[in-house]
C-alpha cells in the first residue's frame, strides 16, 4: 500500500513540474497583470512593447488596474495611463476599462478603498476619471467599502467627490469606541 501511494506521488510530481518552478503564465497579458500587481515597471513596459493587450482580465475578471490599485502602485497606473492616452477618440472604451468590474462587481477603485490606498484613489479620480459611484454586488460604492474597512482617510477623499455624509463614518467610529469602553468596564468588573 505504501509503495502504491509513493508511485502515485511520483506520477503527480512528473505531471506537475511547474509546482517546483512556479506556474508558467498562460499568456503575455497574464504576466502583464502580475507585473502591475508587483509594480515591476520594466517588465510591464516590455510586455507593452511586445504588443500585450492591457485590457486583459483573469478568470476572476481582475485586470491590471485592479492589481495596481489593490497594492498601491501609482507608477503602474501611470504606465497604463500612458497607453490609454494613445487611444484617441475612444473615451467610452477607456472608461469601460478603468471602471471594469470583477466577478464580485468591484472596480479597481473599490479595491483601492478597501486596501487604504489613498494616493491611488486620488490618481484614479483625478488622472483616470474613475467613477466613484459604481456599486458592487453588495450594493456598496468605494466610499461605503472604505467605511466598512475603517479606511477613514480614503472615505474622506471619496466623500469630497461623491458628496457622501462623513457622519456615517463618525457614527461607526463612536459605536466602535462605545463597544471598547463596554468591554473594558466588563473586564474591570470581573
Amino acid at each position: 500500500m505504501a509503495e502504491e501511494i509513493k508511485k502515485q506521488e511520483e506520477v503527480l510530481e512528473m505531471n506537475n513540474p511547474q509546482e517546483e518552478e512556479g506556474e508558467p503564465y498562460s499568456c503575455l497579458e497574464e504576466y502583464f497583470v502580475d507585473c502591475c500587481r508587483y509594480n515591476d515597471l520594466e517588465e510591464a513596459k516590455d510586455c507593452i512593447q511586445q504588443g500585450c493587450d492591457i485590457t486583459w482580465f483573469d478568470n476572476r475578471l481582475n485586470n491590471a488596474i485592479h492589481m495596481a490599485c489593490a497594492n498601491g502602485h501609482v507608477q503602474a497606473l501611470m504606465l497604463i495611463k500612458e497607453e490609454l492616452d494613445k487611444w484617441e477618440n475612444q473615451e467610452e472604451k477607456k472608461q469601460k476599462f478603468i471602471n471594469h468590474k470583477n466577478c464580485d462587481q468591484n472596480t479597481a477603485l473599490h479595491w483601492a478603498a478597501i486596501n487604504g490606498q489613498k494616493e491611488v484613489i486620488v490618481y484614479m479620480l483625478e488622472a483616470l476619471k474613475a467613477d466613484p459611484n459604481i456599486c458592487n454586488s453588495l450594493k456598496k460604492t468605494p466610499f461605503d467599502e472604505a467605511v466598512v474597512f475603517n479606511q477613514k482617510e480614503c472615505a474622506e477623499i471619496l466623500a469630497k467627490v461623491t458628496k457622501e455624509d462623513m457622519s456615517i463614518y463618525e457614527g461607526l467610529e463612536d459605536y466602535a469606541n462605545n463597544e471598547e469602553v463596554k468591554k473594558e468596564e466588563t473586564m474591570s468588573d470581573s
